[in-house]
């Protein structure tokens, strides 16, 4: 009960590829403690993320590249968005704009079409 209460230090309770934490050196991010990661910008952090590998500049210029490309907001997504309540958290306001934007989705589209070609079982993979 003891661990419930004051942590589990030192104790294995999920494993992650991306990430650990160490008792003595803190968050461990692709295998560099957080500390010496601090003056990265967030396109740089995203690539270490993704790739385990630290971006040259013509990756992070990649990212924003693609970042900028996507940036679009459609107009309803504002509109569910100033529906909701005032005061609503904002996690729920990231979420429910997500979920608003499933229509724009890429994915989906491919799900979709998927579905269509798969009809009994959409188990199987893209």
């Amino acid at each position: 009960m003891g661990m419930a209460y004051g942590g589990m230090r030192g104790i294995k309770g999920l494993i992650c590829d991306t990430s650990e934490v160490s008792p003595e050196k803190g968050l461990i991010v692709r295998g560099i403690p957080l500390l010496e990661i601090t003056h990265l910008i967030p396109e740089e952090i995203f690539f270490l993320l993704v790739t385990g590998d630290m971006p040259t500049d013509a990756d992070t210029q990649g990212i924003k590249d693609e970042y900028n490309a996507r940036a679009g907001v459609p107009s309803y997504v504002w509109d569910v968005l100033r529906a909701m309540p005032e005061g609503s958290h904002p996690m729920a306001m990231i979420s429910v704009g997500i979920m608003a934007m499933q229509k724009e989705s890429e994915f989906d589209t491919r799900q979709g079409s998927r579905r269509q070609s798969t009809g009994s079982q959409p188990w199987r993979t893209l």
